[in-house]
């Protein structure tokens, strides 16, 4: 629904909306829309504003930073669902913006120096299925225009709380060099995932992302609208970066809000 709506930072100029059915997309039309009140979505609205900032801020410190000045993203979706994150995202950054030379908008500034080089989604195999089908049924009918985007997008199955496969996702054919560039940081993004997983897994995925990438001799990131397996719940974010660093992540942001998902954060390898 916030998506949906032209006031929310969250817009989308309607990509989630197309892939919708004929009737939710009743449901939850601009009319319609703006009568409901905002109860469990301006949650969903917050962390999902939260990652798309946290996004802006890793491509301009990879665009400011001396060193790596055209260094591209690898972005890597994990259980994101039904999220189209990757495609706008790869819309957003990707996007050519007409006389950028003399623009001082942030995003076209970004998009001058690094792009969306891969994107990625690993997930529970029926949730892949079920999503390629919509994208192919429905949402492509809708938005033909998109197609190169979604044939882009690389998917691979894989159940989170399988450690070990998810290792050898990760090693054989996740954190490979690109066979344009192989100048890429890898940017994990979790919303809402961890909170499902096994105990004690949060904890063992987050050192064995971090330990994937710095095997890979690159450099990583984390977005994080979570809850983080935290001694904790509303941490400070001195005692978040304490325990974040035990598994191999430097923090650059902290908030809390309310909610299941109550961290938001990002940070790096």
């Amino acid at each position: 629904m916030a998506a949906k709506d032209r006031n929310s930072p969250v817009f989308d100029e309607g990509l989630a909306y197309d892939l919708l059915p004929p009737v939710t997309r009743w449901v939850v039309a601009s009319p319609v829309v703006a009568r409901y009140p905002r109860c469990h979505h301006a949650n969903v609205e917050l962390r999902t504003a939260y990652l798309d900032q946290a996004m802006d801020q890793v491509m301009l410190s990879l665009s400011t930073t001396q060193s790596s000045p055209h260094m591209k993203i690898r972005l890597v979706l994990l259980g994101g669902g039904y999220d189209l994150r990757l495609i706008r995202t790869a819309l957003k950054y990707n996007a050519t913006t007409a006389g950028a030379e003399n623009n001082t908008n942030t995003t076209a500034t970004i998009t001058r120096s690094n792009v969306i080089a891969e994107t990625i989604e690993v997930d529970l195999p029926q949730v892949i299925e079920a999503k390629r089908r919509l994208l192919v049924e429905r949402f492509l009918k809708r938005r033909p225009e998109l197609k190169h985007i979604i044939d882009n997008v690389q998917t691979f199955p894989a159940d989170l709380n399988d450690l070990d496969g998810v290792h050898r996702l990760l090693q054989e054919s996740i954190l490979v060099p690109s066979s344009n560039d192989d100048n890429l940081m890898t940017v994990f993004v979790l919303e809402a995932v961890l909170i499902y997983l096994d105990e004690g897994i949060p904890s063992q995925l987050l050192e064995l992302l971090s330990q994937a990438v710095r095997t890979a001799k690159g450099m990583g990131a984390l977005l994080i609208a979570d809850t983080l397996p935290l001694s904790d719940v509303d941490a400070s974010e001195e005692l978040a970066r304490t325990e974040l660093k035990k598994l191999g992540w430097t923090l650059k942001d902290w908030n809390i809000k309310p909610g299941r998902t109550r961290h938001l954060g990002w940070a790096t390898t």
